[in-house]
């Protein structure tokens, strides 16, 4: 899966993701897990808790990018997981 707030270059992953045969997906980014990332000692804490670890990967990212500048977080730490002879990563 992967995260952007730019439609277009969601599309242009989407469109690498079909010609490549590979499987991906957008996921939300939801603003609400921000607050999770606030600290009183730092400008903004790298761990949030164990819940939607993914999103809130994204949200922290995001604190470091340009608004201008379309990026995406692929999260493939599932892959891990996998047994071998897995056709997809």
């Amino acid at each position: 899966g992967y995260m952007t707030g730019s439609e277009r270059l969601s599309a242009q992953i989407d469109l690498a993701c079909r010609r490549s045969l590979e499987r991906g997906w957008r996921l939300p980014h939801w603003t609400a897990y921000d607050a999770g990332l606030k600290s009183d000692i730092a400008d903004v804490r790298n761990v949030a808790g164990r819940a939607a670890g993914t999103v809130t990967a994204m949200r922290f990212l995001s604190n470091f990018v340009e608004p201008n500048i379309a990026w995406a977080h692929f999260d493939i730490a599932g892959s891990a997981w996998l047994s071998a002879g897995a056709d997809h990563v």
